[in-house]
């Protein structure tokens, strides 16, 4: 359907003429308080040293730059100075060229636990710079739009939510986990969800945030494909895994692009983009289904579903011609023994996620309302006596929750469920009745249902895993969580103001 040059016009006026009113913060100012804050932790290792120290390496998957830290900490001055430098051309191209700002966001949280260094060094470079970036943005923004921030019910929502993180944190004891994972969504919901996607305010920049998340999961599928050739442990047990560690790693996350994918394949009415856009949606499609990642497929394909409810392509019996093809491919390159692999795991009834459930279930009834955080729940599992003396000397990990409603609760307490669920309610609301608004036009539905889609599948994977916490240390689900939830609410309801 094409969109006449007068509609547009039309909703740049009511754009220009309705903006949120938010003060942006200072390019400069988020430069010189980001090379202050750099220049002080820097500082700080070389001071304080110790535990701080190899906690802040730690936080580097590199082993390289985690030995260069722990054994050299003169190298720290030179880490410095190359820091600010790559700040400094860092923040000039996020500043001159806003779009890299997503661009670079969706890469690194693709590929910055990569196993294949030369995606892992950018991806781990772009991701740090674009949280920094935004984490000071949302500092300084929150400061200046406090009082509007407070004052709108929705985003008063929000800053209560993140409050109440806030306080979990501080009743915690201030640890160094559980400030990363609050600083994560700040800078996530406030600096990237409320702030940075207030620009996307009318019709056709919502066209234009769509289209750069599509066009940014073709060459992170490109990467994703040739990840067989470059490393020996692509697959895994017959399952498709990339540069992750396991399958479900790779499913989960990739899963998410598959969304953008089909919808410009669905969108776009240009013969040679819609073929590319539909070759890759198809091709994204046989990865997750040869990874045998049963929560990451059906996810996939309720968020699929979404977008053909707008759409009312074929694009169901591309998914069935699809399956025969991937069932194809996978006997011609790994065989019988890994085909039964990955049959036999979407087909299995087995669910080994019960025991988890039924321990957090537990410790989330001892602890309702504060939880025990994320530096404290290895204690909870295990006892704090044996964590005080095994502590000494190595990290002790936890049983993965797998589920981020369940892991939620047993971190920061029942009400902060309450709280993002009453978010995840909202936004489902708000999108049903623009959907299913008479008035709202259908062109403003194709733009608006990719979002909705979107943090459907988020929200779905979250049953069976816990992508939005699992980390601390935020995820590409966090990303689109923020960015799709502040799209369906505030822009939803700017559709039905006008409707």
């Amino acid at each position: 359907m094409a969109v006449s040059s007068r509609y547009i016009a039309e909703q740049r006026l009511a754009s220009s003429a309705g903006r949120s009113g938010f003060r942006m913060p200072n390019p400069g100012d988020v430069f010189i308080l980001t090379a202050f804050a750099w220049a002080a932790l820097c500082f700080a290792m070389v001071a304080i040293g110790g535990r701080f120290f190899n906690q802040i390496a730690r936080l580097s998957s590199s082993r390289a730059f985690r030995e260069l830290l722990s054994v050299d900490q003169t190298a720290i001055a030179g880490i410095m100075v190359v820091g600010l430098l790559a700040i400094a051309t860092g923040y000039f191209l996020l500043v001159r060229y806003p779009k890299t700002l997503l661009a670079f966001l969706l890469f690194g949280m693709s590929f910055s636990a990569a196993r294949w260094e030369p995606v892992y060094a950018p991806a781990f470079a772009m991701r740090y710079l674009v949280i920094v970036f935004v984490a000071v943005s949302a500092g300084i923004f929150t400061l200046l739009n406090f009082w509007r921030i407070i004052a709108t019910p929705y985003y008063r929502l929000v800053a209560l939510y993140l409050a109440w993180i806030g306080l979990i944190v501080l009743i915690n004891g201030f640890k160094l986990r559980d400030i990363w994972y609050f600083a994560t969504e700040v800078t996530l919901m406030l600096g990237l969800g409320l702030a940075w996607i207030s620009r996307y305010d009318n019709y056709e920049k919502l066209i234009e945030l769509n289209k750069l998340i599509a066009y940014m999961a073709i060459p992170i599928t490109i990467l994703h494909m040739i990840s067989p050739i470059v490393i020996d442990s692509a697959f895994s047990i017959g399952r498709f895994q990339s540069y992750s560690d396991r399958a479900t790693g790779f499913a989960t996350t990739y899963s998410l692009l598959l969304v953008p994918l089909f919808w410009l394949s669905m969108y776009e009415e240009r013969k040679l983009p819609k073929q590319i856009a539909t070759a890759f949606a198809l091709i994204g499609m046989s990865l997750v289904l040869l990874s045998g990642t049963r929560n990451a497929t059906v996810a996939s394909i309720i968020g699929i579903g979404v977008l053909w409810w707008i759409f009312r392509t074929r694009i169901f019996v591309y998914l069935i011609a699809l399956a025969m093809l991937g069932l194809l491919v996978q006997i011609l390159l790994s065989g019988n023994e890994a085909i039964e692999t990955v049959t036999s795991r979407l087909g299995s009834t087995e669910n080994t996620r019960l025991g988890a459930w039924a321990l957090y279930g537990r410790l989330s009834m001892e602890s309702p309302i504060f939880g025990y955080g994320y530096a404290g729940l290895p204690s909870a599992v295990y006892g704090a006596s044996l964590i005080d003396f095994i502590g000494r000397f190595a990290t002790i990990n936890v049983p993965g929750v797998h589920n981020y409603y369940l892991g939620l609760a047993v971190r920061f307490g029942i009400p902060a469920v309450l709280l993002s669920c009453t978010i995840i309610y909202l936004a489902f609301r708000t999108s049903w009745q623009v959907v299913f608004n008479k008035y709202v036009p259908d062109i403003e539905k194709r733009a608006y249902i990719m979002p909705c889609a979107m943090f459907t599948v988020v929200v779905a994977e979250g049953l069976f895993e816990d992508p939005l916490g699992s980390t601390g240390k935020g995820s590409l689900h966090g990303v689109m969580f923020a960015i799709s939830a502040f799209v369906m609410v505030v822009y939803g309801r700017r559709l039905l103001e006008a409707a």
